[in-house]
């Protein structure tokens, strides 16, 4: 009797194909399907383009550029020494007061310097914005201290948000940097091929499902913990925060001038969360309120603006967009608002006026 053909080997081959082709169609489908619920999508470029960086479709211009020892500051070009006749207010930040997804004219500073115009017609007024993406307060210490004397201010605003208490960025806890060590070669090498196959968002995906589980099997804090610890009293953290904000102060009073301004800065998505946060959004005012009271010991004088932030219809984007948390223009009018009338009510309008 003739044998008959095996024909498992080719069918095998096609099953093995189908499901090869299967897997690959819905991995690609899983990253079209991040890719519609993406807003970046729609959204104008944020980062270097042509040799031009721009924040979400703002481009840094030149003509908004100072540049002393390496500093690169987003801030049109002033005087030096300062003219007779001018009044100036030097304010330090980190990304929220650079103005993140604002054009300058956007910025609180700019509003600032326009409503304490309007109240003052004759002073004179410039707000200089020293801000730096990424600042902690520890470095704004440094631009005041370092950069003071050729600003010569007639007043000090110190634009805090809640990391600037911790100057570390990319590892902000021992656990972090071991984690990193021990996996980060591996997750980097896994995200370089998925990036490399057309599956960019995917491979994001990929890192903040792996960094989430690192924080629910304790092998790295969360950012409650991380924030808990960078505030303790006895951190070096917060500890050099404290020097800090002195350093600062003791400038302000060698040159004689009124109490530095704290700015309590915020970036909710919603006047919700102020009116009605949750437990963790009231965690995270707590160590707000806990920087406010270090600064106002410290000589500060603190300005919030939780009660107006309140006070916002709950639909009102505050945001940038909706792919970047950081303060938008409906916010900036509002701290340039309450940051207006806390300098105009020490430095009342010239008989002049």
């Amino acid at each position: 009797m003739k044998a008959l053909p095996d024909r498992r080997g080719p069918r095998l081959i096609a099953l093995g194909t189908l499901t090869f082709f299967s897997i690959l169609f819905l991995i690609h489908a899983v990253e079209f399907g991040l890719w519609l619920r993406d807003p970046r999508r729609r959204l104008p470029v944020d980062g270097e383009k042509d040799g031009v960086y721009y924040t979400w479709g703002h481009p840094w211009r030149a003509d908004h550029r100072v540049v002393w020892n390496g500093w690169h500051f987003r801030q049109k070009r002033f005087e030096v020494p300062k003219p007779r006749g001018v009044r100036r207010v030097m304010v330090v930040g980190d990304s929220l007061t650079f103005g993140v997804g604002l054009a300058p004219a956007q910025r609180y500073t700019e509003l600032m310097e326009d409503r304490l115009n309007e109240l003052s017609p004759r002073q004179g007024w410039e707000v200089i914005n020293l801000g730096l993406m990424g600042a902690p307060t520890v470095f704004e210490r440094d631009v005041v201290v370092g950069f003071g004397p050729m600003v010569a201010p007639d007043r000090i605003v110190v634009g805090f948000s809640l990391n600037d208490v911790d100057p570390a960025k990319k590892y902000p806890t021992e656990e972090h940097r071991r984690f990193e060590e021990r996996h980060g070669r591996w997750m980097g090498r896994v995200e370089k091929i998925l990036a490399g196959v057309a599956l960019p968002r995917l491979a994001g995906q990929f890192r903040k499902a792996l960094n989430r589980w690192a924080e629910l099997s304790g092998r790295v804090p969360d950012y409650e913990e991380q924030l808990r610890r960078a505030y303790a009293e006895d951190a070096p953290t917060w500890i050099a925060f404290r020097e800090a904000l002195r350093d600062i102060k003791k400038f302000s009073d060698g040159r004689r001038l009124p109490a530095p301004l704290f700015a309590a800065l915020l970036s909710p998505g919603s006047s919700a969360e102020v009116a009605r946060p949750t437990p963790e959004q009231r965690f995270v005012a707590d160590r707000v309120d806990q920087a406010a009271r270090a600064a106002e010991d410290l000589g500060f004088a603190v300005v919030r603006f939780e009660e107006a932030v309140g006070r916002l219809p709950p639909e009102s984007p505050l945001h940038v967009n909706p792919a970047d948390g950081h303060p938008g223009p409906e916010l900036n009018r509002l701290f340039a608002d309450g940051l207006a009338r806390a300098v105009g009510d020490r430095h009342p309008p010239r008989a002049s006026d």
